[in-house]
């Protein structure tokens, strides 16, 4: 899920629904209003970019890199944005959920830092 600000909402939008028609970022994307608690973050609009296989970690790190590329995504940015899978959000598990799961099975910026992969147990979302 991706949160740009107002100003550049729809700036992001175009350049992600662009990527994606053009074949080279994941196979979907949508904008939508926040899904659960994330409507009180921001009462706007979410940009969500989808993969086929969320355990395929060249292909999250691929999109991941061509987010940065078009401007969507800052490698610097201390959270990062978190990689949901459908399932959870499906079952409302959420930041706050009674659960103690991670709302995201791992953010961009473990992807970038390279956190993910060898060792990354989709379990409990650590890196061993």
């Amino acid at each position: 899920m991706i949160f740009p600000s107002a100003a550049d909402r729809l700036t992001v939008w175009h350049a992600i629904r662009a990527a994606v028609q053009a074949g080279d970022l994941g196979h979907g994307a949508s904008l939508e209003p926040p899904p659960g608690p994330w409507a009180a973050v921001d009462p706007e609009r979410v940009v969500c970019v989808y993969t086929r296989d969320f355990r395929d970690v060249a292909e999250v790190t691929r999109v991941l890199e061509a987010l940065a590329e078009i401007g969507a995504v800052r490698r610097e940015v201390a959270l990062g944005i978190g990689y949901k899978i459908d399932a959870y959000e499906r079952l409302g598990i959420w930041w706050d959920n009674d659960y103690g799961l991670r709302e995201s099975i791992y953010s961009s910026r473990e992807v970038f830092q390279g956190k993910v992969g060898e060792g990354w147990d989709p379990e409990d979302g650590e890196c061993h």
